[in-house]
């Protein structure tokens, strides 16, 4: 959860980064396209599982973490309402 949102963001989010997005409390989903590397990672979550994210993509000592829960787990967009796709995915621990 490391990239910059650099004007692509809604009109809504302050945050200039996803990472502080979430700290936020303005980002609690995350998406992913199945040929995406890690994609299938994401798949393996359990709700209820606690993972840890990070402000930088690599695992340095200065990254700032944030812990945070599983609430739903992985599922296709297509054929979802608004609503049930704004649910949250995820929330701080």
């Amino acid at each position: 959860m490391y990239m910059a949102y650099n004007g692509n963001k809604r009109p809504e989010v302050t945050s200039d980064t996803t990472f502080d997005a979430i700290i936020n409390g303005e980002r609690t989903a995350t998406s992913r396209h199945e040929n995406w590397p890690g994609t299938a990672w994401w798949k393996t979550l359990n709700v209820g599982d606690v993972i840890t994210l990070r402000d930088t993509k690599e695992n340095l000592p200065t990254s700032r973490r944030i812990k945070v829960r599983i609430t739903r787990a992985a599922h296709q967009l297509s054929g979802l309402s608004v609503q049930e796709v704004l649910q949250p995915l995820y929330e701080v621990d």
